[in-house]
């Protein structure tokens, strides 16, 4: 789960940054767990599991649907607060 969070963490800056322009979703290729490994090293699964109490796997599809929100409303702040900056600029 830590390259997963990881991966999530890239694609997040890189929305907002973008301003929402960019794909934010589950999955990735191959390649993004080899940028992490070189960028941010490795970490084994024992360490960082990223399970909840209680649950045997990951749940994947709330990890989604709380990113997504978290994503979009930071997006859309940061819309808001450009549109106000540009009023007195």
């Amino acid at each position: 789960m830590y390259y997963v969070r990881m991966a999530y963490e890239l694609k997040a800056e890189k929305y907002v940054r973008m301003h929402g322009t960019t794909n934010f979703s589950g999955g990735g290729l191959a390649q993004d767990m080899i940028h992490i490994w070189k960028a941010y090293g490795m970490v084994p699964q024992e360490a960082y599991p990223g399970n909840a109490q209680g649950d045997s796997l990951p749940v994947h599809g709330e990890l989604d649907a709380v990113l997504n929100g978290y994503v979009a409303n930071r997006n859309e702040k940061q819309a808001n607060e450009r549109s106000v900056h540009n009023l007195f600029h």
